[in-house]
């Protein structure tokens, strides 16, 4: 039977499940998880919605307290979700879901089709041999997918993806205006661990760590970053930034300041037999001058990046190497997500590749605009355009602070995770609209951010075709008309 979309409203920040007249959050998963009334719940009704009770104090604090891991039904541990279903949280400042480090905090379970916005996910632990310790996303047959918009991932930890895993083919990822910031994962990506397909916009992963991938470790079907930052990442092998190993797809990115205990093994990106496209892109800073490192791999520049030193293999049109990009400290430049702005005189203003160019930087700001005034707007490399004006229609908010943990998780590192033996071919390019050309991506619905306002017509309204009602020719006519109607 087709159901109609339920709302289901929280209404206690206590973990319980108890027929005590209230809402906790995780009776609101189970009643939307199984369309039945759970504790003080309304039953969910097929697609359905989890709001937060306006009543409830700010910033709630939803710390999960029934502890129990290995059980995918939402009764104990981590938030299992499955079916459709939407969690709005209206602002990461505001509603806060914390996994107290017992367990991950969200298990997509196969086959759902999940919404997370406006919250944060922290002090999540997937505990020994669990991956994904803020969110895991599971799905070979059925697929899952996750859309997670306007949210913060602060301060949890896995054995693979400290923030975030896709496990399996099946499993996609989208992160729009996400900060996904202090992870940690023992062997793979500190902030995201991909073993799917995963798309990024609008984003910023900053200072996790891992072993291979302290921002991101990619081994999966695809990965699209448009618009984002990697700064302040780590790992203690290969590859701070970004370690790839499967096809991926990189515009108007900023990597910057990444590290790696050794020369060599990629600060910013490591690419290892995958072949990745990059175009209108920063990569700088890294300590030992090592920005990109490869491994039997192929970095395709499409042109118009930007490398600190000369590590990339750049060298097609409107390419810049040895050229420091005059990049600010990671911080609040407006917009969801921290940013590195360009710094006046950067190489990178109007240095990039209009085709191609995204229609707003990471800010939602407008591109291209005229950095460097000299009457043309060409938009810039990297995730920041120099010179643009916040939209006065723009309904976009700085990301808060990532709220501060209540633990502090220290790696362990172990042995490096296996990499992949088949290499995807590389057949798709930054599309001319600037968005990851994957049908996935959110549409502006999921954002809540309108594109366009509608236009209020201001011509004057043409005239009557009839005299004004009071003139002598309307009172004619009003007479002739009670004539017609008088019966004969």
């Amino acid at each position: 039977p087709a159901f109609a979309a339920g709302v289901i409203t929280v209404t206690t920040t206590a973990d319980s499940l108890a027929e005590d007249g209230q809402c906790s959050l995780r009776e609101a998963v189970i009643s939307a998880n199984s369309d039945t009334a759970v504790g003080g719940c309304t039953a969910g009704s097929g697609a359905d919605t989890i709001v937060f009770d306006a009543a409830l104090s700010r910033p709630a604090v939803f710390l999960l307290t029934l502890t129990g891991a290995n059980e995918d039904g939402a009764a104990s541990g981590d938030l299992d979700l499955s079916g459709t279903l939407t969690l709005d949280g209206v602002s990461a400042g505001e509603i806060i879901v914390d996994g107290n480090g017992t367990d991950r905090v969200f298990d997509v379970r196969p086959g759902a089709t999940v919404t997370l916005k406006g919250m944060t996910v922290r002090n999540g632990d997937a505990g020994a041999g669990g991956n994904g310790g803020g969110i895991r996303v599971v799905g070979t047959t059925p697929a899952s997918k996750l859309s997670l918009l306007n949210s913060v991932v602060v301060n949890n930890h896995g054995v693979s993806g400290g923030g975030v895993q896709t496990e399996g083919s099946g499993a996609t990822v989208i992160l729009q205006d996400v900060r996904v910031s202090g992870n940690v994962a023992d062997v793979a990506g500190g902030g995201l661990a991909n073993n799917g397909s995963a798309t990024l916009v609008g984003s910023t992963l900053d200072h996790n760590q891992a072993r291979s991938g302290g921002g991101i470790d990619h081994a999966g079907v695809s990965l699209k970053i448009t618009n984002s930052t990697l700064n302040g990442n780590q790992a203690s092998d290969n590859g701070g930034g970004l370690y790839n190993r499967g096809s991926a797809i990189l515009l108007n990115v900023t990597l910057s300041g990444n590290l790696t205990n050794e020369a060599g093994s990629g600060a910013n990106l490591f690419n290892d037999t995958a072949s990745l496209a990059i175009k209108n892109s920063i990569l700088a800073n890294s300590a030992a001058l090592d920005n990109c490192a490869q491994n039997g791999g192929t970095i395709i520049s499409q042109g118009h990046n930007l490398e600190s030193a000369n590590t990339c293999g750049f060298a097609a049109s409107g390419d810049f190497v040895n050229t420091n990009p005059l990049l600010g400290p990671l911080q609040n430049n407006g917009g969801n997500t921290p940013t590195q702005a360009l710094s006046a005189g950067s190489a990178a203003i109007d240095g990039g590749d209009n085709a191609g160019c995204p229609a707003t930087d990471q800010r939602g700001f407008p591109r291209p605009a005229d950095g460097d005034g000299n009457g043309s707007a060409i938009c810039d490399i990297g995730a920041f355009e120099y010179g643009a004006s916040a939209p006065p229609t723009s309904t976009r908010t700085a990301s808060p602070t990532p709220p501060p943990a209540t633990d502090t998780l220290t790696p362990t590192f172990t042995s490096q995770p296996p990499h992949e033996t088949d290499t995807p071919t590389l057949t798709e390019s930054p599309n001319e609209t600037g968005t990851p050309t994957q049908t996935d991506t959110p549409s502006p619905s999921e954002t809540d951010t309108p594109t366009s306002t509608p236009s209020v017509p201001t011509s004057t309204p043409p005239s009557p075709p009839f005299p004004p009602p009071c003139s002598s020719a309307g009172i004619l006519l009003l007479l002739l008309g009670l004539l017609r109607l008088w019966p004969r």
